[in-house]
């Protein structure tokens, strides 16, 4: 059985790593990390509609090229804006892609889940895939890729 003491430094930690996520400076990054989040969203969809519908290239040609730029733009935005990062690149970078190659199959393989055995709308699967990645990004970003 644990002492007094021990059971003091264990809670001790536990609130310091509280803190040390939910406290001012990680509220502000994550609201930073929500704009970012969200501007790659609409950079993704927006180029996507006008490479397909204005510069009449074919919707694979033109996903392939809106989901590239606003993963870039994703990645640099949180390395030098959210988390002002100074790390290594190349590392953050291979990192990152490690990160999204799950992201992907965390949501091809969710959203199948969730529509086949739950039998959910696959709009709301997609919901709920996404809150999740939302969550676990924020503290992959913070601690692992942009520390």
């Amino acid at each position: 059985m644990k002492s007094g003491a021990t059971k003091l430094k264990m809670l001790h930690k536990i609130h310091n790593l509280v803190l040390r996520i939910c406290g001012r400076p990680a509220f502000r990054q994550f609201v930073k990390y929500g704009i970012v989040g969200s501007n790659t969203v609409l950079i993704d969809m927006g180029l996507l509609f006008i490479l397909t519908e204005f510069a009449g290239l074919w919707y694979m040609i033109s996903a392939t090229v809106a989901t590239t730029a606003a993963v870039l733009f994703n990645f640099f935005m949180n390395r030098n804006w959210s988390f002002a990062s100074n790390g290594l690149m190349r590392r953050q970078m291979v990192k990152y892609s490690m990160l999204l190659g799950f992201n992907y199959l965390y949501s091809i393989f969710g959203l199948y889940f969730f529509v086949e055995f739950f039998h959910l709308h696959y709009l709301m699967g997609k919901i709920i895939i996404a809150l999740t990645m939302v969550t676990w990004n924020f503290a992959l970003f913070k601690f692992v890729i942009y520390k």
